[in-house]
C-alpha cells in the first residue's frame, strides 16, 4: 500500500476519493440511469396509446365502485328503522337522508297467468344516506334495502383510502342488522370507462387485447356499437370455503359528451355459509376480518381481469402494471 506524507493533504484526499467516494458516485449514476430508462420506457408506452382514448379518471378509469353485504333473508321494517337511526353519526359526511316505503306485489294464482297487484305500504322499506357531487351524482352513498347493505363511491382516489372509508360506514350499520339476520355474501363492483374523443372509427384493438379470455372475438371485426357479457364461478377455501361469482360486462356505448365510451362493468360476489359472528366478519384491532380479506381478494381478481382485457400501454396508463 502506498503511504502518503501528511504534509501532502491533497494527495491523501485524492486517494480517499478514489477508494471511497468514486465507487459510491458510480453506483448512484448507474441507479439514476436505470430510473431514467424506466421513465423513458413508460413515457414511450404512453405515447403508443391512441391519443383519442382517455381514461375516465385520467390516472385511472374508475367511474364508480360499490361494496355490498348480502343477507340470507330480506330485512324487516323494524331492523331498517333501527339502522336508520345511525344517520346522526354519519350526517356530517353523508348529510342527505332518503327513506323508501315498502312495496308489496301480490300474485293471484286464481287469476290468469301474470295477473298481479302492486300496493304501497307505510312500512319503511329502505333508506339511503349520501353526499352529492356538483353534477348531482352521489359522491358517496350508503343504502340499506331488501336484503342488502351497500356503500358506493363516485370519487375514487386509492384503494386503501376508499375501502377504509367504506369499511367504516359498514361498521356503523352492520352490527345492528346482524342482531336478527346472517350474512351470506360480500360483493365488489367496478364501473370503468374509457372515452373515445375522435370522430374517427373506433377499433376494439385500440383498447382491448385480441387474445383476452373475457371478450368474444367478434367485437374486433365490428364497426358499430356492441356488448360482450360473460360470467363464471370459482371455488376456494381461502380464507374460508366459498364460491366466487365473477361477471365481466364490456360495452361500447354512445358517449355523453364524446362520440363513444367503452364501459367495463365487473361484479364479484363471494358466497359462503351464513354467519352473524361480528368479530369474524368485521375483525378487530388484531385481525382484518373476513370482509376485508374477501374485498382484497375480489379487488385482485378485478385487477387480473383488467390486465387480461386491456392492451399493455392502456394498462400502464391506469397503473395496473
Amino acid at each position: 500500500m502506498t503511504e502518503f506524507d501528511p504534509k501532502q493533504p491533497l494527495a491523501t484526499i485524492a486517494m480517499a476519493y478514489r477508494k471511497v467516494f468514486a465507487p459510491v458516485l458510480a453506483a448512484i449514476s448507474v441507479l439514476n440511469s436505470r430510473v431514467d430508462a424506466q421513465i423513458l420506457s413508460k413515457a414511450s408506452s404512453y405515447a403508443n396509446m391512441n391519443p383519442a382514448l382517455r381514461p375516465y379518471g385520467e390516472k385511472h378509469a374508475i367511474r364508480n365502485m360499490a361494496f355490498a353485504v348480502e343477507f340470507e333473508r330480506p330485512l324487516d321494517s323494524s331492523q331498517i328503522k333501527k339502522a336508520l337511526s345511525c344517520h346522526k353519526i354519519l350526517k356530517d359526511e353523508l348529510p342527505r337522508k332518503l327513506e323508501r316505503r315498502a312495496v308489496t306485489v301480490n300474485l293471484d294464482p286464481e287469476l290468469l297467468a301474470g295477473a298481479q297487484s302492486i300496493s304501497g305500504s307505510p312500512d319503511l322499506g329502505g333508506f339511503t344516506f349520501d353526499s352529492l357531487l356538483p353534477d348531482g351524482r352521489a359522491r358517496w352513498s350508503l343504502t340499506v334495502a331488501f336484503k342488502h347493505l351497500a356503500v358506493s363511491c363516485s370519487e375514487y382516489t386509492r384503494w386503501v383510502e376508499v375501502w377504509e372509508k367504506a369499511r367504516r360506514y359498514i361498521q356503523h350499520i352492520l352490527p345492528i342488522l346482524l342482531e336478527e339476520r346472517r350474512v351470506n355474501a360480500f360483493g365488489l363492483q367496478y364501473v370503468d370507462e374509457f372515452l373515445w374523443e375522435s370522430e374517427e372509427q373506433f377499433q376494439a384493438v385500440f383498447l382491448f387485447r385480441d387474445t383476452s379470455r373475457y371478450l368474444v372475438q367478434n367485437v374486433f371485426d365490428l364497426n358499430n356499437l356492441w356488448h360482450s357479457h360473460h360470467g363464471y364461478f370459482m371455488d376456494s377455501d381461502v380464507p374460508a370455503p366459498h364460491r366466487q361469482h365473477n361477471v365481466v360486462n364490456v360495452d361500447l356505448l354512445p358517449g355523453e359528451d364524446v362520440p363513444l365510451r367503452a364501459r367495463i362493468g365487473t361484479t364479484h360476489k363471494c358466497i359462503f355459509d351464513p354467519s352473524n359472528d361480528i368479530k369474524a366478519l368485521l375483525g378487530d384491532e388484531q385481525s382484518n376480518g373476513l370482509i376485508s380479506t374477501h374485498m382484497d381478494n375480489m379487488r385482485q381478481a378485478n385487477k387480473d381481469i383488467l390486465i387480461d382485457l386491456l392492451v399493455e400501454n392502456v394498462a400502464q396508463r391506469v397503473s395496473l402494471v
